[in-house]
């Protein structure tokens, strides 16, 4: 089951079934179909708070992106 959560914190508007298709159809072309993703729709300044926590980058960026579940081995052994 593919799921798919959309948030947004922007001023901007959002499509979100736009957006939900697009990102479905790029999970299935990948061939993933069990899988859970969140999107956040973040202004400039959320994002570069983000960068700076997260990447020591003090400067907005276009997509930050997260593991769900980080340091696994191709065993899916923890490491």
């Amino acid at each position: 089951m593919i799921s798919i959560l959309i948030s947004s914190e922007s001023r901007y508007r959002v499509e979100r079934e736009k957006t939900r298709q697009a990102a479905e159809a790029f999970l299935r072309a990948a061939g993933l179909v069990d899988v859970e993703v969140s999107i956040a729709v973040v202004g400039t300044r959320k994002i570069r708070l983000l960068n700076r926590k997260f990447r020591k980058i003090d400067e907005p960026t276009n997509v930050l992106s997260f593991p769900q579940e980080e340091g696994r081995g191709p065993d899916g052994v923890l490491r």
